[in-house]
C-alpha cells in the first residue's frame, strides 16, 4: 500500500511539474523598462503613453533631466534613418543582458536574428551609449524604488490573467511546445502596445516571450488588467501565439509573400499606423490573429462572427476564410503533423483570393468618424465643458464603445452613453491650461448589421484655457 501512495504521489508530482515548465509566472523586467523608457525620452509616440499616471510621472520626475543625454539624441538618430519602434524596441531588449550593474549583449544566442531595423554596425556604439545612461542615471535605483509597483503589477496579472488561460490549448492546437519556458513580461511603461518575440540559443532550443503593455490602473493608481473592454487574457494568447506563427510563416514565407504583398497594399495605411510596416508583419498577424479566434471559439462560445469581422474590418481581408480553414484543420487534426503540417493548404487558399474583389466589397459598408463637438487641436477649450460628442456619418451599434489615451491627458471619465444612434457622448471633468488627448478607435464601433467598423480612428487634441 505504501508503494501505490508514493507512486501515486510521484505521479501527482510529476504531472505539476510538467504543469508549471509550460510559463514562467509574470514579471516586470529591467532590460524591456529601461528600453521603454530610453524611447519614451526620445519621443517616440509609441512609447510616449501615459496610460499608468503614478508609473510615468515618477518616470518624467526621474529621468527628465537625462532627456538630451547622448544615447537619446542618439536613439532619435536611429529612429529616424531606420524606423526602430515598436517590436524592435522590445525584440532587442530581450538581447539583452545585466549583470552587476553592466549591459552587454547575451553570447548564448546569435545577433542574426535582430530586428533587421537595427543596424548592426551602430549596435557597440548604442551598447556603449546604454551604459552610461544606465550609470549616471542610477537606472537600477529607480527600478529597485518602483518595487511596490512592480509587485503589485506582478500579482495582478497572475491573477487576473494567467490563471484564467488554458495553457494546455497551445500544445494541442500548434502539436508541439518550445524547449524552454514561456517567458511573460508585463510592461509597466509600454500602454497599450504589446509584444511577442521569440529566441532560438545557440543550441538550437527556442524560448518564447510575450511581453505586455499596462493600461489601466485601480483607484490606487497601480496597475490592474480585467477590465471591460480590453482582454489582456487574449492580448498574452495573442502574443505567445505570435512566436508560433512568426515560426510558420518563416518556413513558408518565399511561397506566402507574393499574394501577400497585394494583400498589404490595399490596406497599407492601416498597417502602417497600427506599427506593422512590412507585407511580413501583416503574414504575422493574420495567422496569430486567425489562431486566438480558434481560441476564443472553444472557450467562450457566441462570439465566432464578431471577432472574425472585427480582424476583416481592421485590413485582414481574408479572415473569414481563413479561420474556415483552421476549423477544418482541428476537425482533422490527426492528418497534419500539427499547424506547421497544414501550412501548405494555408498557401493555397490565400493564392485562391482576389485582393482587390475582397476589399471593395468590404470599404463599401464602413462609416466615418465624422469628428466632435470640438475643433481639434483648439488651444483654447472652455475647461467648463462637461462633455465631449463624438458623430458617425451613420446609425451604429449602441452599446459597442470606447476611448484611450493620447500622447497627453486623458479626462477625467464621469461617464458615457449614446445620445442617438450616431453620436457618442463621454461626460469629463477638464482643469483649466490642460493638453488632452483622446483617441477613439475604429476598432471600439461597429455598425449594427454585419460589424463593419469605421474607416478612421479619430485622434482629438485639445488645450483648456486658463
Amino acid at each position: 500500500m505504501k508503494k501505490k501512495i508514493l507512486l501515486l504521489f510521484s505521479v501527482f508530482n510529476s504531472f505539476l511539474l510538467f504543469s508549471q515548465t509550460i510559463y514562467e509566472n509574470p514579471q516586470v523586467d529591467e532590460r524591456v523598462e529601461l528600453m521603454s523608457i530610453v524611447f519614451r525620452l526620445a519621443e517616440a509616440d509609441e512609447y510616449v503613453l501615459n496610460a499608468i499616471p503614478l508609473y510615468v510621472s515618477e518616470i518624467d520626475k526621474y529621468f527628465g533631466k537625462y532627456k538630451n543625454h547622448s544615447l537619446i539624441n542618439y536613439t532619435k538618430t536611429l529612429r529616424n534613418e531606420y524606423g526602430i519602434g515598436y517590436d524592435a524596441v522590445a525584440g532587442f531588449s530581450i538581447f539583452l543582458e545585466i549583470k552587476n550593474k553592466k549591459i552587454k549583449l547575451r553570447q548564448d544566442i546569435n545577433l542574426t536574428q535582430l530586428d533587421e531595423r537595427w543596424n548592426t554596425d551602430s549596435i557597440p556604439k548604442y551598447i556603449a551609449l546604454l551604459n552610461d545612461f544606465y550609470k549616471k542615471t542610477k537606472f537600477n535605483k529607480f527600478f529597485i524604488k518602483n518595487k511596490e509597483i512592480r509587485e503589485t503589477a506582478e500579482a495582478n496579472f497572475i491573477k487576473e490573467v494567467t490563471d484564467k488561460v488554458d495553457f494546455d490549448w497551445f500544445k494541442n492546437f500548434f502539436g508541439y511546445l518550445p524547449e524552454k519556458k514561456i517567458r511573460i513580461i508585463v510592461s509597466l511603461a509600454n500602454g497599450w502596445h504589446n509584444y511577442g518575440p521569440k529566441i532560438i540559443y545557440n543550441d538550437g532550443q527556442e524560448e518564447y516571450y510575450a511581453i505586455i503593455g499596462s493600461c489601466n490602473e485601480n483607484a490606487q493608481g497601480f496597475p490592474i488588467y480585467d477590465v471591460p473592454f480590453i482582454d489582456t487574457k487574449e492580448t498574452l494568447i495573442h502574443e505567445i501565439n505570435h512566436s508560433f506563427c512568426n515560426s510558420l510563416i518563416d518556413e513558408y514565407l518565399d511561397k506566402l509573400m507574393s499574394s501577400a504583398i497585394f494583400f498589404y497594399k490595399q490596406n497599407e495605411k492601416i498597417f502602417k499606423s497600427d506599427g506593422y510596416g512590412r507585407a511580413e508583419s501583416f503574414l504575422y498577424e493574420i495567422l496569430t490573429r486567425a489562431t486566438v479566434i480558434q481560441y476564443v471559439d472553444k472557450h467562450e462560445k457566441g462570439r465566432y462572427e464578431y471577432e472574425v469581422a472585427k480582424e476583416r474590418n481592421a485590413g485582414f481581408l481574408w479572415m473569414p476564410q481563413l479561420v474556415e480553414a483552421l476549423k477544418q484543420y482541428e476537425i482533422n487534426i490527426e492528418n497534419y503533423a500539427g499547424l506547421r503540417g497544414f501550412m501548405p493548404e494555408i498557401v493555397k487558399l490565400q493564392d485562391s483570393l482576389n485582393p482587390q474583389q475582397l476589399y471593395n466589397d468590404i470599404e463599401l459598408h464602413k462609416p466615418e468618424i465624422l469628428g466632435t463637438n470640438i475643433t481639434n487641436n483648439d488651444d483654447s477649450v472652455d475647461y467648463n465643458l462637461d462633455h465631449i460628442n463624438i458623430y458617425f456619418d451613420r446609425p451604429m451599434l449602441i452599446g459597442n464603445n470606447g476611448s484611450t489615451a493620447g500622447k497627453y491627458n486623458f479626462p477625467e471619465l464621469l461617464m458615457s452613453n449614446w445620445k442617438s444612434a450616431q453620436e457618442w457622448v463621454m461626460y469629463v471633468k477638464l482643469k483649466p491650461d490642460t493638453w488632452y488627448s483622446i483617441i477613439f478607435p475604429y476598432q471600439y464601433f461597429i455598425t449594427p448589421n454585419g460589424y463593419y467598423s469605421p474607416k478612421n480612428t479619430y485622434t482629438l487634441n485639445f488645450k483648456t484655457r486658463k
